[in-house]
Order: structure tokens, then sequence, then C-alpha cells
């Protein structure tokens, strides 16, 4: 099949469509900094060819907002990695002096999950954003507590993507806890069963995993992890879908 076509056709499978969410953005310290209502316009022209996105805002003091950010094909889309119901963008190289800022996203039924991490100049945490987000309709439940751990015994597969779409082999996978990706990466945890686990500081010459989870439900738990390599290039985005089986 052609890569780039099957990676357009999840694109539009998977996020098209209204989508009416929360925006709460945190420091690293998770005080939270911001809290905007977006609703997230993802229209798809009939062909399926386009996808013309509009946000439009809503904020805290009840101004509001549109912003139009153009309309997306399968040609240029291709900087974003769209496998099965997950997503991530983001810089595709760190260098010296240079700002990393990545998205990762999950689609469950008719919920939406997606998460924003920024790295300043200096490489050093800066900010985070979790997006809670329902089709055609705001969010109808608020958002449940945190998870720190995922009791019982978890398994499932991972499989992954490159840059130039290329999907790996599923491999079976059982699930090692949110302090597996290595000791420096730092792991925060957010509401609705939302994880982070990040170094708070870049280190050029070392590699680098970004990974956020997202628990479904009780017995449902995906993760994406976005890796780097030790020259500071992207080198591919694994999925880890796991099922609570004891």
């Amino acid at each position: 099949m052609n890569l780039n076509l099957k990676n357009w056709e999840n694109c539009c499978k998977y996020q098209a469509g209204s989508w009416h969410g929360t925006w709460t953005t945190y420091s690293p310290s998770l005080e939270i900094l911001k809290v905007v209502n977006v609703i997230t316009s993802l229209e798809l022209n009939p062909e399926e060819t386009e996808i013309h996105h509009i946000n439009y805002y809503t904020y805290a003091d009840g101004t509001k907002e549109e912003q139009d950010y153009g309309r997306y094909t399968q040609d240029n889309c291709r900087a974003s990695l769209f496998l099965e119901n997950t997503f991530s963008w983001g810089i595709q190289q760190l260098e010296a002096g240079s700002r990393l800022v990545m998205e990762i996203g999950f689609r469950h039924e008719n919920q939406r999950t997606r998460f924003v991490t920024a790295y300043d100049e200096s490489h050093t945490l800066q900010r985070t954003t979790v997006i809670r987000e329902q089709l055609s309709v705001p969010p109808s439940e608020p958002a449940q507590p945190t998870v720190e751990n995922l009791s019982g015994v978890w398994q499932g597969n991972s499989v992954s993507i490159t840059p130039d779409l290329q999907v790996s082999e599923a491999i079976p996978i059982q699930w090692q806890g949110f302090d597996s990706l290595g000791e420096q990466n730092q792991v925060l945890f957010f509401p609705d069963g939302i994880s982070l686990s990040c170094p708070l500081q870049l280190e050029i010459g070392e590699t680098l995993a970004i990974a956020v989870g997202w628990l479904l439900n009780s017995t449902e738990h995906q993760r994406v992890i976005r890796q780097y390599d030790q020259h500071g290039n992207f080198t591919s985005m694994a999925l880890e879908t796991l099922r609570r089986v004891s």
C-alpha cells in the first residue's frame, strides 16, 4: 500500500470532525497557567482529499478568537504520523538553541485526548497542555482523578512508525511501569488518567524518549513514545496498546 495514502486515511478516519474541548496549560510543577475552551474544526471535504482546520477560542474573560490554519492534504500532512487511532507531530531534529514542541494525540470512540509538550531554547521543559475533547459537543463529564499506578497484569503489543512512514510488525509486550523509560525521565500525572514521561532538561548527545499515556477505561491503556537518537534526530513513534488481563 502507498504509505503516504495510508497515513492520510488514518488522519481522515480518526481525526476529522468538530472537536469541542478544554485546553489546560500547566507549568512543570503542575500549576495551572491557563484554561481555554476551544472548538477545533477539522472539516473533511466530500472527496476526502483535504481537511480545513479552523480553531474557535473562548478565553476565561469571555473574549473570542478565530484562527484559520489552512487546508491539509496527504502531501502537506506527511510531517504528522497517524498510527491507528493515534498521531504525533514535532520537531524532526533537536539542535543547540532550538525549541522543541511536540504533540501526541489519541482517539477513543467519540473522545479525543491531546498533549502538547514544549521546551525552550535552553532545552528546559517550559509547559505542557492537556486537551480533552469530545466530538460535536463539549465534554459532558468532569476530568477524572490522576492514575499513578496500573494495578494487575497488563499485556498487549507495540507497533512503531518511522519518519518515512514505515510501520513495524506488532511485538507482544507487558506493562513495565510509568518509569520504565529511564532514570533521566520524570513522570508527571494529570487528570483523566493521562501521564507524561520526559526529561525536565534535554541533552544533545543522549538518546531521548518522550511518552504520553492515556487510561481509556479500567481495562485499556495506550502510550505513545517519540524517540530521538544521540544526534537529536527523530527516529520513531511507538504505540503501546495494553489490556488488563488479571
